[in-house]
Order: structure tokens, then C-alpha cells, then sequence
């Protein structure tokens, strides 16, 4: 865990220039003077009525930011909650992110673009692309092992929209040669965000929020490791490294597994498909709530990771496929054909009989096929990239077991979503939700355009199975 140094210095708050510090999370404003504190302890009493009044107007806690000198020179804006806390006429804020830069020229709303590292991105992409290892022989033995170092090796992953403007993403793995140190070479990896245009750091901050949306997925778990944004700034034509922005912890769970927190979707499974899952977070269609906390989390399944991978389900089918398919064109030639007799009842009718036919119709009219249709015709469809697994999870397993498992599934569904305190969970559907979290990820894949292969390998590695991976099962 990164220790913070405390940052001090003069913060302008409601045009007066208080004395501040800030350490973990918490913005402390000082009174500059005794008059100055005495004000801050009358307005206690205003404070406690204005939490008040939003409480029994049910407003929500609103956002803003507050601009300051630091200690070291630079400039600091902090972006608080407005609950903030008087203690006396001592003021302090929650600071949910903050962004320091060097030069007055610099601010928040000409921001063109930022880079981040971390432990998971060198998981992703391993940095020891970089090096290029040589080995020379003399009567054939090993005389030297030579190691070339490439200065920086970017590969562009591509680029998506996000309100109106183009970004491009980056990859690269960076070398750094430590002289006098047991390790003499180094590399870590990178991943780059370029705007087409300048934005403000609310912008920057929503793409960073992608960027770990991102490795939530390719992770299955939201206990990432992040180090601070890089901010760049174009000067005549260069990118310029001007300021950081750090998001402040959320807390979220530390991982004690180090060994497994490797395992995850790699860039060589999906390249530059990378781009087109960064373009479905942007557009919001992918679910994150299922996602484990960690990876000892994912050892077993609670009812709350099973009823919201359901939910998980159910998005995504809607996303990725048309719900009309499923079923028959006889099914949907008598729903058309029941809801044009109750249009013509709707036109003959009046008062309250009208409005129940409106009900009715209404009602009808959202009718869906069931859980158990749904989810046989996503395994039917990606049956073929789960083989491996399937067999793994069920012994014997042939075509015909789809039909069962869907129907286990939606069964499952049911009681859980309709409180069913008598929940009777049996062994077999550990399978079912395994294997439920195992299509998320293979039509979501597949809908990217990644191949059968790299698929197979992305689950295989993601959720730690012990199979041989091949092109025929």
C-alpha cells in the first residue's frame, strides 16, 4: 500500500485564503485568523441546518473543487463533497480526487491526454516486450548471453469516441537501467489515453474510470493496483508530462494472492480488440457490480454474486442478441395476432374497461422469454468456445445438458429474484454458475470478433482452469 506525504500550503476557500493539509483523503482548512475562527464556529450552527434541510428535501450531497498553492510550489486543485465536516470552526472535506501540476500555464481544462501504470497493466501487457535476449555459442556451449534493449515499444490498440471526442489508446512496455543495484535492468508497462482534443479533468478522470473499468473485466475482480495519472499537455507538438492527478483509495480489498493476480486476460488473447470492449464500457454496456472483490472472493458464491451475475446475464444477452430470435415465428405471429385484438377492443371500449385493456396490452406487450430460452440460446451459440469447460464441469457432457442447465438456471433465477427463503442450492449448480460466468465473458468475446482460440485460453487463464486447451474437443 502507497504511504501518502502530506501536502500543505494556502487553499482559497469562499475568496479567503485558509492554511491547509491534506493526508489520507482529508482536506483540513486552518482559520487564517482568531477572526476568522470565530466566524467558522458561528457558522457550525448554519452548517447543521443546511445537512438538515437537504436531508428532508432528499437532495442529493452535491461536488465541487477548491484551488490551492502546495508547500513545494505547485499548483493543487482538490475535488471535495460539499458534506464537510466544522469541528469548531476547524473545516476539513472528504477529497474524492486531486490534481497537481507545475506551471500557472497549465490547468485543469486543457488536458490532452494521460498514462497510467500499475501491477495489472504489466500482467496485461508484459513489459519484458522490451527486451531481446541473444545467446551466443562457442564449441557449442554458451559463451554469452547478450540482452538488447528497445527504448520504448508502442503498439496503438486503436481508438473509441467518448462525447464527441476521439481517444486513442497506447501500449508500450518503458527499460530503466539501475546502476549499482542487484537488478541492473528493469521495465514496466504503460498505457497511454490521447484526446483528438483538450478536455477538463472531469473528462479525464471519466476515461481513467473506463481505463479501471477495463481491467476489472480483463481481471474479473475490482481490487486493481493503480499508480497516479500522468497528465499530458501538448507543447509545439510534443506531449508534456505537467501533472498528476490521484484518485484517493477507495479501500478496496488488499490481495493476498499475488501468485493468481497474473492470471488474467492478456493482450496477445485480444490485441486491438482491446479498443471495442473500451468502447462498450464508454457506451455503458457492460456490468461490473458481479465482479469478485478480490480473488479469495471468487472461491465460492455467495447469493449476491449469484442473483447479480443473473443480472449480468440478462444485460448482456439484451446487448449482444436479439430477444425475438429465441423464439418461434409461430410464438411471435400469436402475440402479434393478441395484441391486435386487444388494440380493437382498446378502440371499442371506454372508461375503465378501456384502460384495463391498456393495462393488458402494456403488460403483454413486454412479455420476454423466459430466463431458461435465453440462456439456451447464448450456450448454443458459444457451446463451442465452452467445450473445455463444460467438459470439465460436467462428466459425460453432451449437447443435450444445455437445455438442463438452463432450466436449473432459471429455476435459480426465479426463487432468488422472488425472495424464496427455501433457496435449495445442490452441488451441480456450482457447475451452472461457473459456467454462467464463463459464457459472460465468451459472448462478449465473441461479439468483439476475438477468435475461438484466444478465447478458450482468455476463460482458461481468468478463472485458474486446469484443462488442456486445443482447436478440437
Amino acid at each position: 500500500m502507497k504511504i501518502e506525504e502530506p501536502i500543505m500550503g494556502f487553499a482559497e476557500y469562499k475568496s479567503i485564503y485558509y492554511p491547509f493539509i491534506y493526508e489520507n483523503g482529508i482536506l483540513q482548512l486552518m482559520p487564517p485568523s482568531l477572526e476568522a475562527w470565530s466566524i467558522e464556529k458561528r457558522n457550525l450552527l448554519i452548517s447543521m441546518t443546511d445537512l438538515r434541510k437537504a436531508i428532508h428535501s432528499n437532495e442529493w450531497i452535491g461536488y465541487s473543487n477548491i484551488s490551492a498553492k502546495a508547500h513545494n510550489g505547485n499548483n493543487v486543485i482538490f475535488y471535495i463533497s460539499n458534506d464537510s465536516s466544522n469541528n469548531n470552526g476547524f473545516l476539513s472535506f472528504s477529497v474524492l480526487y486531486f490534481y497537481e501540476y507545475r506551471q500557472d500555464e497549465i490547468n485543469e481544462k486543457n488536458i490532452d491526454g494521460f498514462s497510467v501504470t500499475g501491477r495489472e497493466i504489466n500482467y496485461f501487457y508484459n513489459p519484458a516486450n522490451v527486451f531481446e535476449t541473444e545467446i551466443l555459442f562457442e564449441d557449442e556451449k554458451i559463451s554469452s548471453t547478450n540482452v538488447k534493449i528497445e527504448r520504448e515499444k508502442e503498439i496503438v490498440l486503436g481508438s473509441y469516441k467518448y462525447q464527441g471526442v476521439e481517444v486513442t489508446l497506447i501500449i508500450s512496455a518503458v527499460p530503466t537501467l539501475h546502476s549499482n543495484s542487484d537488478i541492473p535492468l528493469s521495465a514496466q508497462s504503460i498505457i497511454k489515453f490521447i484526446f483528438s482534443e483538450s478536455r477538463d479533468i472531469e473528462f479525464t478522470v471519466n476515461i481513467f474510470e473506463q481505463c479501471r473499468k477495463f481491467f476489472f473485466y480483463i481481471c474479473g475482480r475490482t481490487n486493481i493496483q493503480f499508480d497516479d495519472i500522468q497528465v499530458y499537455n501538448m507543447k509545439d507538438s510534443m506531449r508534456s508530462n505537467d501533472g498528476v492527478i490521484r484518485m484517493v483509495s477507495e479501500h478496496d480489498e488488499e490481495e493476498l494472492d499475488l501468485k493468481r493476480t497474473k492470471k488474467v486476460i492478456k493482450y496477445e488473447y485480444i490485441k486491438e480488440k482491446a479498443c471495442l470492449l473500451f468502447s462498450a464500457i464508454a457506451d455503458d454496456k457492460i456490468y461490473f457490480e458481479n465482479l469478485c472483490s478480490s480473488i479469495k472472493a471468487t472461491h465460492s458464491f455467495g447469493i449476491d454474486r449469484i442473483i447479480l451475475n443473473f443480472v449480468a446475464f440478462e444485460r448482456e444477452f439484451r446487448n449482444l442478441y436479439s430477444d425475438d430470435i429465441v423464439r418461434s415465428d409461430e410464438y411471435n405471429e400469436i402475440k402479434n395476432e393478441i395484441l391486435h385484438y386487444l388494440e380493437t377492443m382498446k378502440q371499442a371500449t371506454t372508461g375503465k374497461k378501456k384502460k384495463y385493456v391498456k393495462s393488458f396490452m402494456t403488460s403483454f406487450g413486454k412479455t420476454e422469454n423466459k430466463y431458461a430460452d435465453r440462456m439456451s440460446k447464448a450456450l448454443s451459440d458459444c457451446e463451442e468456445i465452452l467445450l473445455p469447460f463444460l467438459h470439465y464441469n460436467y462428466e459425460g457432457y453432451k449437447n443435450e445438458m444445455i437445455e438442463e442447465i438452463s432450466d436449473r438456471m432459471n429455476k435459480l433465477r426465479n426463487d432468488s429474484a422472488h425472495g424464496n427463503i427455501d433457496l435449495q442450492i445442490e452441488p451441480i449448480n456450482i457447475s451452472d454458475f461457473a459456467t454462467l460466468e464463463n459464457l459472460l465473458y465468451a459472448m462478449r468475446l465473441k461479439n468483439i470478433g476475438v477468435n475461438l482460440m484466444d478465447i478458450r485460453k482468455s476463460i482458461k487463464d481468468l478463472k485458474h482452469y486446469n484443462v488442456m486447451i486445443s482447436k478440437t474437443e
